[in-house]
């Protein structure tokens, strides 16, 4: 889906700018280099790793984070030539492991840009990164096909059906909140999947919604639910979805209780 996005940007020449890549670390490190192919129309050197005006950024050191002589090296070279592209990329690998004074230093770049260069930030957590930052790319979402999702039938039927039915009924959220929540006893690991098959059900509405191939459907067998939903015309936005589910996330790190954090969760979505 979104990779038909990134495939329309180059073709319309609008890929000139800063992008932040959201989801699984394969997925984005995937997409970015493929974007880059497309860019440098599919010169060999991009996918080896060896073009001149590619330049990979990783965390770094026994802390795994980006240092701020490495953002600072980054910040010097956006303003040269590019060596024999047109452009210059920058690709920054979790992003969300930027020191503060290393973000800071990376502002200025965004506001300031250089006009021959793409700066590509990918994350796994965009909700850790300096929000003045985040503000000043274009968001892009990922998420795999190949993923799977383990998740109990008996867990994923009823979330299934109630995330079809798209209807804000307060009552309602509340007492499926509650008896869902029930199911499985606040354990903390099936929360994850749980969020994760919220996210791939959004995921899959929005692949709908802009028109993607239907065999990159998470959700196949509910193809004609996830039709008729979008038709509804209220689909929540990714970042919307990725934003909630992250805050639910940290609100069940914090031993706050399933039942309410999935009916706050559930009012901000359905």
């Amino acid at each position: 889906m979104t990779h038909l996005q990134l495939e329309k940007l180059v073709k319309n020449k609008k890929f000139i700018g800063s992008f932040l890549f959201c989801g699984p670390n394969e997925e984005t490190e995937l997409a970015a280099i493929d974007f880059a192919k497309k860019i440098f129309s599919n010169n060999p050197k991009v996918e080896a790793g060896n073009h001149p005006d590619v330049h990979l950024y990783r965390p770094e050191g026994k802390s795994a984070t980006h240092s701020i002589d490495s953002i600072r090296s980054l910040t010097e070279q956006v303003y040269l030539a590019p060596f024999e592209a047109p452009w210059k990329i920058f690709i920054i690998h979790d992003a969300e492991r930027m020191l503060p004074t290393s973000s800071n230093a990376l502002l200025k770049t965004f506001e300031e840009p250089a006009k021959d260069t793409i700066l590509i930030l990918l994350s796994s957590a965009s909700e850790q990164i300096l929000p003045t930052i985040v503000s000043r790319c274009r968001k892009l979402f990922f998420y795999s096909n190949a993923q799977t999702l383990k998740i109990r039938e008996d867990l994923q039927k009823p979330l299934l059906e109630f995330l079809s039915l798209s209807q804000k009924n307060y009552l309602n959220i509340r007492d499926f909140s509650i008896a869902f929540a029930e199911l499985f006893e606040d354990n903390k690991s099936e929360f994850e999947e749980v969020c994760n098959l919220i996210l791939s059900w959004f995921r899959d509405l929005h692949l709908l919604l802009c028109g993607g191939d239907t065999q990159w459907l998470m959700h196949p067998d509910h193809y004609e639910t996830l039709l008729h939903q979008t038709q509804k015309g209220n689909t929540p936005s990714l970042e919307l979805v990725q934003k909630s589910v992250a805050n639910a996330r940290a609100s069940a790190a914090r031993y706050l209780p399933i039942s309410s954090i999935l009916e706050s969760l559930f009012l901000k979505l359905t």
